[in-house]
């Protein structure tokens, strides 16, 4: 038996909610909530305990979401785009010039958010180089389709950006928290990792964006 219960985006207490979840006793709990209203509903669910009492099921969980909560905040399974103890070539190099460019962070290393973040300006620079042009619409074009190797994103898999939805399709890490940290940052344990093809939304093809025509176009 499924259910489904609709939540208002800026809902701060789930008490009510989460009361009901557990006298429904489900074997398996499917969330689809971002930000504060993540971070929210996770922290009453350790508190109520109920991360023990069932299976949870999460959309990408952000680093910056739940760094600061403590690792009992990283239960059930969820999705990720970056690690930062990823064992490839550059992470280490990666997260080492974060420490010494934010030594008084409170988030101690680069995660997902930092690390999408990094790529998308790094990339944007690329296309201006590419372009040879600051005009959005060349720089769109240089972008279009554009690929970027697993080698120079620190990834497992190569990524593209979809020419139709100018969507960055990459790969994702299944994850869960880890019961076995090195240190303190390490609140992860890759637990799976799907290709882009394997992940790519079925209906990407029905992104219908503005065409060039209909574009302003501008240079600085």
């Amino acid at each position: 038996m499924k259910e489904e219960i609709l939540i208002p985006v800026g809902t701060r207490d789930y008490s009510s909610i989460l009361i009901k979840i557990q006298q429904a006793k489900p074997q398996v709990v499917s969330t689809a909530l971002g930000g504060d209203d993540f971070k929210a509903l996770r922290e009453q669910v350790t508190e109520m305990k109920l991360d023990k009492q069932m299976a949870w099921l999460s959309n990408q969980l952000d680093w910056p979401d739940f760094y600061r909560a403590g690792p009992d905040a990283a239960f059930g399974v969820f999705g990720a785009t970056w690690y930062h103890y990823l064992d490839l070539p550059g992470v280490a190099d990666f997260v080492a010039k974060y420490k010494a460019r934010w030594p008084e962070s409170e988030i101690h290393v680069p995660g997902n958010v930092y690390y999408n973040g990094y790529m998308g300006m790094r990339e944007l620079i690329l296309a201006i180089e590419r372009a040879d042009s600051t005009n959005n619409i060349k720089i769109i074009k240089a972008l279009e389709g554009h690929k970027m190797s697993a080698l120079d994103r620190m990834q497992h898999f190569d990524a593209w950006i979809d020419p139709d939805s100018h969507h960055v399709q990459q790969g994702i890490y299944l994850a869960a928290g880890n019961d076995k940290p090195r240190d303190k940052t390490d609140r992860l344990k890759i637990i799976g990792m799907g290709d882009p093809m394997a992940v790519a939304d079925a209906n990407e093809s029905s992104c219908k964006l503005e065409s060039y025509a209909d574009t302003p176009t501008y240079e600085t």
